[in-house]
């Protein structure tokens, strides 16, 4: 099983959270705009993954300084710039229940039926791999192991749900903008002041809404009020340049802020502009693969596997990672139809539902969910009281003899 919970900051950032964004446009409105910041946030991804893990795998680290842990911290952030934009638009046009039920029909379906897809094909390949419930409910619960190795995004994208939708059920809906303003000067203040600062990649519950990986989320949620209202101003992709330059010259711990800010201002640029049709092939091509980043997100690192596993030892390693990075896309190009098609028929299925028990349904998952977060964190936080503990045990038994 791949030990997430082992890697560096560096190297779990380079996950992509394309959660929310293959969903269908708002209101039958198809920004293709926003199909191609798809497609190109899960290729960054997709890049950057193929460079780290064809150092990993055959110690070659030719692509790392050209497809950088930039391209991986800049893609998670588009991702969750446009989660967030449509998350705003979503929760005021559904039911608190049927909005958090279309989430989940949009998130698990395809991540069990992939792990359980590649769990089998490991299993033939004569590499089984091992799979963990609690990885697998997207609940956040400290330092742990995925079988993807990309869904830690995930365990914000369900977070945010999960919020969004005690805010409907609570009667609070309307105040979902204060309460992201309010949200965006939390993650500000623990920044500033420290807390924020820590690359939070595998939260426990009450970690995650200090992180600053959030900002993207929070700034791409208030572009969609900021566009009803007509506040966008031009000249926003030039601003999203600019935006985007320290992270060539600041540290690492900079990254998500300046990539939050960036990735919101490409989004907003991108609803303020008018939806125009994909008429030629490159923009047809764009369009479906943003269709299938959410596909693309969950595959490409077992196929990354798979593909290097089944090549000859001696291929040269620049073939081996154009046949990973080949052989991803060409996978989620295949499954990204059906993706969609599944997400429509349970989309369906959830709005003819009886209006009760999907609310039952919601409320049941948002308390499950709470008291799995919950108990993880008292576990976690138990196991470093007692390893930080240890440690100062161990220190003081290393002084005691120089005395």
């Amino acid at each position: 099983m791949s030990d997430v919970a082992g890697k560096s900051g560096l190297d779990l950032a380079i996950g992509a959270g394309a959660s929310t964004v293959a969903a269908p446009a708002v209101a039958g409105q198809r920004n293709i705009r926003l199909q191609y910041l798809r497609a190109a946030a899960a290729l960054a991804v997709v890049l950057y993954h193929g460079a780290h893990y064809l150092d990993d795998l055959r110690g070659d680290g030719r692509f790392l300084p050209i497809f950088s842990g930039f391209f991986g911290g800049y893609g998670v952030a588009v991702f969750f710039a446009l989660s967030g934009y449509l998350m705003a638009e979503l929760i005021v046009r559904d039911t608190p229940g049927r909005f958090l039920m279309s989430r989940l029909a949009r998130i698990y379906p395809p991540m069990l039926l992939l792990t359980g897809l590649f769990a089998l094909a490991f299993i033939l390949a004569g590499q089984p791999r091992g799979l963990n419930a609690l990885s697998l409910s997207l609940v956040p619960a400290g330092p742990r192991g995925y079988f993807l190795a990309v869904e830690w995004t995930l365990l914000y994208e369900m977070s945010y749900y999960v919020m969004l939708a005690c805010l409907g059920f609570l009667g609070l809906a309307r105040y979902a903008t204060p309460f992201v303003f309010g949200w965006l000067g939390l993650v500000v203040f623990a920044w500033v002041w420290g807390p924020g600062r820590a690359d939070i990649v595998l939260p426990v519950l009450s970690e995650l809404p200090l992180s600053m990986i959030n900002l993207p989320f929070l700034l791409g949620f208030l572009c969609a009020g900021a566009h009803r209202r007509g506040w966008l101003p031009p000249g926003l992709r030039i601003a999203a340049g600019l935006a985007a330059l320290p992270m060539a010259v600041l540290p690492y711990d900079y990254l998500r802020l300046f990539a939050g800010l960036s990735a919101s201002l490409l989004v907003a640029a991108a609803i303020r502009s008018p939806s125009q049709p994909a008429l030629h092939w490159p923009g047809r091509l764009g369009a479906r693969f943003g269709d299938a980043s959410y596909v693309l997100y969950l595959c490409h690192v077992p196929v990354f596997l798979l593909a290097e596993m089944a090549l000859p030892e001696r291929m040269p390693s620049a073939l081996v990672w154009v046949a990973m990075v080949g052989s991803a896309l060409g996978l989620a190009l295949l499954l990204g139809p059906a993706d969609l098609r599944l997400h429509r028929w349970l989309k369906r299925a959830i709005d003819r539902a009886p209006a009760r028990r999907v609310r039952a349904s919601a409320l049941g998952f948002i308390a499950a969910f709470l008291t799995i977060g919950i108990y993880a964190e008292w576990e976690v936080r138990t196991d470093r009281a007692e390893e930080a503990q240890a440690r100062r045990l161990l220190a003081r038994g290393g002084a005691a003899p120089a005395l």
